[in-house]
């Protein structure tokens, strides 16, 4: 979604359908709320497992040593490749500024500020609320009231409605609307999206959990979930086309991704209850290969699209977004083999020794 929303923006595709199924992914950016949702779940699992394997004192380290080893190594090489090879201009500025914004980016704080947050790699930003996301999880988690699922996502959801009222309410009209947006997208702002998949989680590892049936596989839980994912999908759809200049409504700043967080929600209890059906999962295979190699497809494709422009190749948009998405595809697929599962599979074989 993120990919195609950007091959539309910078080749400037104008061609793009706008209308049909296909218009939704002029709206893209909306996968980065799904990528929150699907982290909150599976973060959620990865710390209840750590917890019983390591207990509440010891679980940190090796939950934050899985994080680092599966987010850092490629984050580290996408953004000295953009600024060494697609936008070196960084070496001719200020020296101040070019460690300012090495040392935000090395530090997972470059999206705090609306200056440095997409200087290295426009999608980037996200890295850093997901990687401030994970430290919270290892600080709080066995703190949390986990036995209280539905509680724990109502919290977050006020919190992040809360944020945002506030980002938006103390704005300043004067100052440019990206410090609105910069400052909506911080890591109390994207709460919601967080604790509801942090919820599920929490409801799917919880057999005495009252609603735990619900997300067992079964083909019942799945016409339920997917029924209610395509109800809110639409609902959704029509909300936020007529408003979609967005940032001019109040309303949507603040309480719209509550929506996006549901619908999201929604959709992932619809995959989790998918009953494991062989032809089925075989036809899946190539999805979950995209879903194996997707980390790289999101931090590699700023990197083509940028050059390609650069280049001179968005005269064509379309036969340009094609090769973008090729080149993407073919450099996400080498890393992916060549160097983040080697990495990962070196440091589970050191963790198991």
């Amino acid at each position: 979604m993120v990919l195609v929303y950007h091959l539309i923006e910078l080749f400037k595709w104008a061609n793009f359908p706008t209308s049909g199924l296909l218009l939704g992914f002029r709206a893209g950016w909306v996968g980065v709320e799904l990528f929150f949702v699907i982290s909150g779940f599976v973060i959620t699992l990865s710390c209840a497992r750590n917890i019983e394997a390591y207990g509440a004192r010891g679980y940190r380290s090796p939950f934050m040593g899985s994080r680092l080893v599966r987010i850092v190594p490629l984050y580290a090489l996408t953004s000295w490749c953009y600024i060494a090879l697609v936008d070196p201009a960084w070496f001719a500025g200020p020296r101040q500024l070019l460690w300012t914004n090495i040392l935000l980016h090395a530090s997972f704080l470059h999206n705090l500020s609306p200056i440095y947050a997409g200087a290295l790699n426009g999608p980037a930003w996200s890295i850093g609320v997901e990687m401030q996301f994970y430290v919270f999880m290892a600080l709080v988690f066995a703190w949390l009231p986990t036995r209280r699922p539905v509680l724990l996502a109502a919290l977050a959801v006020l919190a992040g409605v809360l944020w945002r009222a506030l980002m938006l309410f103390s704005f300043d009209p004067a100052l440019d609307i990206q410090v609105l947006i910069n400052r909506t997208q911080q890591l109390p702002g994207t709460f919601d999206a967080f604790g509801l998949g942090c919820m599920l989680a929490l409801i799917a590892r919880t057999p005495n959990h009252w609603a735990h049936h619900l997300t067992l596989a079964s083909w019942r839980n799945f016409a339920v979930s997917a029924s209610a994912a395509l109800v809110l999908s639409t609902i959704s759809w029509h909300i936020f086309w007529p408003r979609a200049t967005y940032w001019n409504f109040p309303a949507m700043v603040i309480g719209f991704r509550v929506l996006l967080g549901l619908t999201f929600l929604c959709w992932l209890w619809a995959a989790i209850t998918l009953p494991a059906v062989p032809r089925l999962l075989a036809l899946l295979r190539p999805v979950n290969y995209i879903g194996k190699i997707s980390y790289g497809i999101y931090l590699w494709h700023m990197l083509v699209i940028v050059s390609l422009v650069r280049a001179g190749l968005g005269s064509q948009p379309s036969k340009a977004a094609v090769w973008a998405a090729a080149l993407t595809l073919l450099i996400s697929m080498f890393t992916w083999h060549y160097f983040e599962h080697p990495i990962m599979k070196r440091h589970a074989e050191k963790a198991a020794r």
